[in-house]
């Protein structure tokens, strides 16, 4: 059983497309629709590493045809401490991902004066969503064309979710174009944001405190007794905005990875 609330919200999001083997020591995901979703086909530790080498050999013995490597340990606010630099000297990154939540209501934004939220709906609008996802991926290094491969295949599988009434994805729109998005993803229990993004000239204005909130009453009139996650980086913009509405960190999940592109 996943222990922590953050890894079982993965697999929330993920329901239905991703199988999870269990074993003693370790858990494997594979998504084989996606073979190149790198989370959804990896190797999660129940235990701290007695080597850094263990870890990546299981992950190889796995899934060996993997373009990408990635590890995560199902132990909240585990820290590598002095194996993290045998990682980064054989290039890979240390991913240290905070899980926020919120007690009660959070803080409700409005949407900006001019922009409209709504649920994307048909060809166009998710194709401007890829767009805009591409556009966000190359600004964190994942320029490379075969991403779009990806995206077309993680938003497929997302419509094909919303379209099991298990989430929603809400853009905000200045006219018709989509200038910022994010989806969530509910049962009773746990409902889970997903890739909270906006243009880069649309910044800065509110729009996506605006649309958390949207998404945020969304899934509360679904499940209100559903606890409210968000997953960021532990620096940066995006932390301090979901801050701004009440949520508060609860625990850190540590990962490796090694980028197939």
């Amino acid at each position: 059983m996943i222990k922590s609330e953050g890894i079982a919200s993965d697999l929330l999001v993920m329901r239905g497309r991703t199988l999870v083997e269990e074993y003693s020591d370790h858990f494997v995901f594979r998504t084989p629709t996606q073979p190149d979703f790198w989370w959804g086909n990896c190797v999660i530790e129940k235990m701290p590493p007695l080597s850094p080498e263990a870890p990546i050999k299981r992950f190889q013995e796995a899934l060996p045809d993997s373009n990408h490597l990635v590890v995560g340990w199902d132990i909240p606010d585990f820290r590598l401490g002095a194996m993290a630099d045998w990682y980064t000297e054989r290039g890979y990154e240390i991913d240290s991902t905070i899980f926020m939540s919120v007690d009660g209501d959070i803080n409700h934004f409005d949407m900006p004066e001019g922009i409209d939220a709504r649920p994307l709906d048909g060809d166009a609008d998710w194709d401007q969503l890829i767009e805009l996802q591409y556009a966000i991926g190359v600004e964190l290094g994942f320029g490379a064309s075969n991403h779009y491969d990806y995206l077309r295949g993680r938003n497929k599988a997302r419509r094909e979710q919303i379209a099991n009434d298990e989430g929603q994805w809400f853009g905000g729109f200045d006219g018709d174009t989509l200038v910022a998005a994010l989806g969530i993803f509910h049962d009773d229990r746990v409902a889970r944001y997903q890739a909270v993004e906006t243009k880069p000239e649309y910044r800065r204005r509110g729009i996506s405190s605006g649309l958390l909130c949207v998404a945020h009453d969304w899934a509360k009139s679904r499940a209100p007794r559903a606890r409210v996650l968000i997953a960021t980086d532990e620096d940066g913009d995006a932390r301090r905005v979901y801050e701004r509405l009440g949520f508060e960190t609860f625990q850190t999940i540590t990962g490796v990875i090694k980028r197939a592109y």
